[in-house]
Parts: structure tokens; sequence; C-alpha cells
């Protein structure tokens, strides 16, 4: 499934949970009742999975559980505890290399109101990806169709609706850039510019 396109879904209706699982096997491309079966158990291992991963400390074991529902994962990732990682689209959503996720984070690859907002907010699924290096503190939000830019800083308790730009900082409800990020200077970079000034 291509992780950038946008899937328009139907409002929900508030019907039986077999016509949902119906409904979201056919947005999955699943056919038929067989395919229905697959779905069920699919999304039973998705569910599985993440209330597994969520209480698991950082490290291989919890990324092997989130790759295993279809999130892409690069390499050197940290993933805190309690963060939800859209269950039923984790296909959509891709995290690169050295990113950092901390605890009580939202990763939601869909927005589908109750058919009573038609008309008023759309339905749809969208790709959730953030690029390399970037870090989102705790308790941020991020929605449908978002890109963190590579480098990012995401202020703890932020509502990301926009794609972030990379080396960039954002924060509040709903997130708004706050300034863009510099390098700061470490104990060891000051270390070596006095070894420098010495010579």
């Amino acid at each position: 499934m291509d992780r950038l396109r946008r899937i328009t879904l139907e409002y929900d209706r508030g019907e039986s949970f077999l016509s949902e699982v119906r409904y979201m096997a056919k947005m999955h491309g699943y056919k038929g009742r067989l395919g229905v079966f697959k779905y069920f158990f699919r999304a039973l291992h998705n569910y599985l999975c993440h209330f597994i991963a969520a209480k698991l400390p950082e490290g291989d074991l919890k990324l092997k559980f989130y790759r295993s529902m279809g999130v892409n994962i690069g390499k050197h990732v940290l993933i805190g505890t309690d963060v939800l990682i859209d269950p039923d689209w984790p296909e959509l959503i891709t995290i690169e290399d050295f990113v950092g996720i901390s605890p009580r984070c939202m990763l939601v690859c869909h927005s589908r109101p109750m058919s009573t907002f038609e008309g008023y907010v759309p339905s749809f699924a969208s790709g959730i990806t953030v690029k390399k290096g970037a870090w989102i503190a705790v308790g941020a939000i991020i929605l449908p169709g978002v890109t963190i830019g590579e480098g990012a800083l995401v202020g703890a308790g932020a509502v990301v609706t926009k794609d972030v730009p990379p080396h960039s900082l954002v924060g509040g409800v709903p997130a708004k850039a706050i300034k863009r990020l510099e390098r700061i200077a470490t104990a060891e970079h000051f270390a070596s510019q006095d070894e420098l000034k010495e010579k």
C-alpha cells in the first residue's frame, strides 16, 4: 500500500462489529469471506502487538512488535512507553533512522468522524513520516498526512496538523514553528576548542 496516498473513508455510522470488520477488510484490500477472516486476525494481531509493545521498555524487542504490525522503522530508533502507533493503519507509518519518540505520544493515521459530521470535516486515512534524526517529545500528537522533517523537534504536548520543516522546533495546539534549531556546543566541543587555543 502506498504510504503517501490519501484514502477516503466512509463516515462512522456506529454499525455492528461485524459490519465494521467487513468494511475495514475491504478498505485494506481483502476480498470475500476468507478476506474478512484474514483481516480480522491481522487486526487482532496488530492490537495485541500494540498492547504489548506499548508497555515494553525501549529496545529491539519493542521495535520487532511494531514492525510485525507493518510499521516501517529504521535503525537506532527509540520509542518510549505508552506510545500509540495507529493499530488500524500501521502500514501507513514510516519512522526513519535515529528517531526518538517519547512516552505517551500518539501517531494517528486516520480521522473517521461519526456520520453527523459528514460535510463538515473529512473522513480519511493518510500516512505519517518521521524523518531521520527527529525527536517527538512527551505527549505530542501527530495527525494524519504529516511529515516531521529531518532533525526536527516536536515540543511536549503539541498537536501537529501540518508538516514540520527540517531542523525546526514546533509546539502548541495546533503546533506552530517556534524557531530554527541551531547546533548546541557540547562540553566535548568546548574542551576540544580549549585544546586548540593552547596549541
